[in-house]
């Protein structure tokens, strides 16, 4: 997942840049560290010294549960345990594009049956209401553990709901991405 500064269709030719050099990186390197190391210094490169992104990249074997992850500025991932007991991702990394020969670090994590992983963007947790107040990642963790045990789809709705319940019919100021992933 990554979010690139600014808006409109600079932001978007630099994404689609960053998403064909994505894809050609991390079909070369196993690693996702590895992956964001080198996506870093040709996004560096390549773009003007005042665009950079957030990025997180991991990669999950449903066979044997086990999955890496690595962030590039992004929000840490969470993860609700089958106990509905919380672990936060790990923090990490400097924003792609900011700085040269930066190495990002991946981090392994397991999943149990009845546990969920959320990935999201920043647009949810500082979603704003009338009253300037953000979600918040409090906000995006009640809704996850009172969402626990439904489907990857349902989980996405109702967290994509609470925020638009929280603005409170002020339209969202940035993008809205959640990803769950679901292990049973």
């Amino acid at each position: 997942m990554g979010d690139i500064t600014g808006h409109g269709l600079t932001a978007a030719l630099m994404m689609s840049n960053l998403q064909a050099l994505f894809r050609m990186e991390s079909r070369r390197a196993s690693d996702v560290g590895e992956v964001l190391t080198t996506l870093n210094n040709c996004f560096y490169e390549n773009t003007e010294s005042h665009h950079f992104a957030t990025f997180a990249y991991g990669v999950y074997d449903p066979a044997t549960r086990n999955g890496q992850i690595a962030s590039a500025g992004h929000d840490p991932f969470i993860l609700v345990r089958h106990d509905n007991r919380l672990v936060d991702g790990p923090t990490g990394g400097v924003l792609l594009g900011l700085l040269p020969d930066q190495s990002y670090v991946s981090s392994p994590f397991e999943l149990q049956p009845g546990d969920l992983l959320c990935i999201y963007s920043d647009g949810i947790t500082e979603s704003e209401n009338a009253q300037n107040r953000q979600f918040e990642r409090s906000g995006l963790t009640t809704v996850l553990q009172e969402s626990r045990g439904q489907s990857a789809s349902a989980i996405v709705d109702h967290v994509l709901a609470a925020a638009r319940d929280h603005r409170q019919g002020v339209s969202p100021n940035d993008d809205q991405t959640v990803v769950i992933l679901t292990c049973y």
